[in-house]
């Protein structure tokens, strides 16, 4: 961004939540201009404009062009304009692929949903998470991500999803020893910047800004693709025993989530989003 603005817009990175613990609060940080521009999941975003919501419905993604056409095309735009409405962020690009969240457990393996009844499971306090897991069966436990490795430590937890590079950059093979290929849901990032600070660079630097998030987005993309696969071989070399499972019945278990959200989404909104194609 910098290089294509000659210096105009420069970027100073924060990596590893220097500037807050969780997205909830990266957000409120965007929204007030403390923080310009972040990147975090559509989901989390959704706590704040619901419709992002149902970007994390349990497979709802054909694929990653799926994604690609949904949140840069007419819908993505039309739900930047809410964020922007509803809490002054803009999104500059929401095909930002971070990996197919996956069941990890300590105890045993998983194969139908039947299989977590009575489980406790950690996830993320949005609510299509908690509900989504519900709906597996399990019992949802809502921990931030700093302490999920010592939640499933001390039995706060029996299991977590997430993709499998953070399963393996956060060392939870120490904790957990089971992985399912259950990919529940498709997470994508969402880059947002505070929308004064957009209205501020005028229309040449926003239109070299968006072609940047768009290009790094294509970056990240691949470089998340290429970094679960190989993480996912990093974890079976650590001594964890990966699953495959009844994707049907998971499909099936977890069909009932968007319905539980309708009332607080756009009308169709599930609909139009899978009739992009």
């Amino acid at each position: 961004m910098e290089a294509k603005t000659n210096g105009a817009v420069k970027v100073e990175l924060f990596p590893n939540a220097q500037l807050g613990p969780s997205e909830s609060e990266m957000i409120q940080s965007v929204r007030l201009g403390t923080t310009t521009m972040t990147v975090l999941s559509a989901g989390a975003l959704g706590v704040f404009v619901p419709d992002y919501q149902v970007m994390a419905v349990p497979y709802i993604w054909r694929n990653y062009d799926h994604m690609k056409k949904v949140t840069r095309g007419e819908l993505g735009a039309n739900l930047s304009d809410q964020a922007v409405q509803k809490i002054g962020v803009r999104v500059l690009d929401g095909a930002r692929l971070y990996g197919d969240r996956l069941l990890t457990m300590k105890s045993k393996p998983v194969k139908t949903p039947e299989d977590l009844k009575g489980m406790k499971v950690r996830v993320p306090e949005v609510p299509i998470y908690l509900e989504t897991i519900r709906a597996m069966g399990a019992s949802p436990v809502a921990v931030v991500t700093s302490e999920i490795y010592t939640a499933l430590g001390t039995g706060v937890a029996d299991g977590q999803e997430n993709p499998a590079v953070s399963i393996l950059t956060w060392k939870l093979y120490e904790v957990q020893k089971y992985l399912m290929m259950t990919a529940h849901i498709t997470q994508n990032q969402v880059m947002i910047m505070n929308e004064t600070f957009w209205k501020g660079l005028g229309p040449e630097l926003q239109g070299i800004v968006q072609a940047a998030a768009w290009e790094s987005g294509d970056y990240e993309t691949a470089m998340a693709i290429k970094m679960n696969q190989e993480a996912l071989t990093s974890l079976k070399a650590k001594g964890m025993e990966i699953h495959e499972v009844d994707l049907e019945a998971f499909k099936k278990a977890t069909s009932v989530v968007a319905g539980k959200f309708a009332d607080k989404w756009s009308p169709g909104l599930v609909e139009k989003l899978r009739a992009v194609k």
